[in-house]
């Protein structure tokens, strides 16, 4: 500390009420605390003196990290008053500018000064590795930011998590960048709840919520075909449902005989159509008898057999019946 500015006695004694012997007493002047000295101290001359009479002066170095202003004294007075004239500023030396990471930035907090602060930050997508502060330090004889400048790495997120009866599409193996986005389906028989996609975020996190899978909430609905016949009744089925399916008399395959329903509520195979008989009435043989109003024939041509019900004139009440007017000629012919 900078030693203190004495007096001798005053020539006419204080007087302290209440108190004898009083000319016995020893006055001494306690100048008020010295300036902070944080950025200097006192050379080695005047380290050696306690007391200083009014005019003496104390001689100031600077402290590492700091330097003197030009044309400032480099001296401390004892004034009158018998305190210290205010200390000439000592401004620190200023460190370089940092280099900013590579998909970051440097943020200076106040000035690049000894003893300031800068922090850095990283891009959206990236990740810090190392400290985000760096602070101007004495590095020998000058100034320079403490440790490494730190890396921004991009983010990452792990494995995505597995869904109960469903599974993730797609190679899933690894880690997957900040962005990228993966989707899950449902097994056999569930379908599936909620958005199918999810993205890793830039948090190096999956986005929530995930989709679930219901089961029994998968049905196809068997579409109006003309002709086919199922061996299932119904028109709603569940996912993973196997039909076979064949024509009404009259008809012709035309496909697979038999599909299945699938998670999209579509039919794989396609459901086949059943076409219209064509016979030559040349060619066909008939067996027939009465039923009731209506007659039932069975026409041969060739490889080809298929069982008819035809009428004299189209009966509503009948399917199909319009669409066999030419089984009829068919008839007719023989």
């Amino acid at each position: 500390t900078v030693p203190g500015c004495s007096q001798p006695c005053p020539a006419r004694p204080w007087t302290i009420p209440g108190i004898q012997e009083q000319s016995q007493l020893l006055w001494e002047f306690h100048p008020s605390p010295s300036p902070p000295s944080h950025f200097a101290e006192l050379t080695k001359e005047s380290k050696t003196k306690l007391e200083f009479a009014v005019g003496d002066t104390v001689r100031y170095s600077c402290r590492p990290g700091h330097s003197r202003r030009p044309g400032m004294p480099q001296t401390l007075t004892c004034l009158q008053n018998h305190t210290w004239s205010e200390p000439c500023s000592f401004p620190g030396k200023q460190c370089k500018y940092p280099e900013s990471p590579k998909n970051g930035r440097v943020v200076v907090l106040t000035d690049l000064l000894f003893g300031s602060t800068v922090n850095h930050t990283c891009d959206e997508g990236y990740r810090m590795v190392g400290q985000s502060h760096r602070r101007c330090e004495v590095l020998g004889r000058d100034v320079a930011w403490t440790g490494l400048p730190p890396i921004c790495q991009t983010v990452e997120c792990l494995q995505p998590p597995n869904i109960t009866n469903g599974r993730l599409k797609g190679n899933t193996s690894g880690t997957f960048p900040s962005g990228a986005t993966v989707s899950y389906t449902c097994n056999r028989g569930y379908s599936l709840v909620g958005n199918a996609f999810i993205n890793c975020t830039v948090s190096g996190v999956w986005s929530q919520p995930l989709p679930q899978c219901k089961g029994g909430s998968v049905l196809c609905e068997f579409p109006d075909v003309q002709g086919v016949k199922k061996a299932i009744k119904g028109n709603t089925y569940r996912s993973g449902t196997n039909i076979t399916l064949e024509c009404d008399d009259g008809f012709m395959l035309e496909g697979i005989s038999h599909t299945q329903c699938q998670e999209d509520f579509s039919w794989d195979p396609p459901v086949p159509a059943c076409k219209l008989s064509e016979w030559n009435g040349n060619e066909a043989k008939i067996k027939h008898k009465h039923i009731n109003a209506f007659q039932t024939c069975k026409c041969h041509s060739g490889k080809a057999v298929s069982s008819c019900l035809f009428m004299s004139l189209p009966n509503p009440k009948i399917k199909h019946s319009i669409h066999l007017k030419y089984l009829l000629q068919c008839a007719r012919a023989l």
